[in-house]
């Protein structure tokens, strides 16, 4: 969630200084009335969807309950208890991916959804930079 509101910002003082380059393009003479209209109108059109994008965002953020790593594990291990064989089947068919075993230890691979309102990895910023070209 901070990433993507970092990311906001970020986008919306890039149009705060693309605004200013217009305005000191147009007050040199260097562009038309009609261009920097044109302009400043998207600009204010982007800017006005970022705003809304960002609001959404604090929104979500505040309807979401705040819960540690043990709470959830705590809440989780009680849920389960009580859910009959059919369900415990299900979940297990749906997270475990592969299960490996032998006499003496047990390897269980599985997937969990995460929907987490932070930015957990995807998107990576550097991913291709030029040292991860350069190898």
């Amino acid at each position: 969630m901070e990433n993507q509101s970092i990311s906001i910002k970020d986008k919306l003082n890039g149009l705060d200084n693309e605004e200013r380059r217009y305005t000191k393009a147009h007050g040199a003479g260097l562009m038309s009335e009609r261009l920097y209209k044109e302009q400043t109108q998207d600009i204010a059109e982007k800017r006005r969807h970022l705003n809304s994008e960002q609001a959404k965002l604090e929104e979500n953020l505040v309807g979401t309950p705040k819960m540690t790593v043990d709470q959830l594990v705590d809440a989780t291990t009680k849920l389960l208890r009580n859910l009959d064989l059919t369900d415990k089947k299900v979940i297990v068919r749906r997270f475990i991916t592969k299960i490996q075993a032998t006499q003496k230890e047990i390897i269980i691979w599985g997937q969990l959804p995460i929907l987490a309102t932070e930015q957990v990895g995807l998107n990576a910023i550097n991913r291709y930079c030029w040292l991860a070209q350069r190898w």
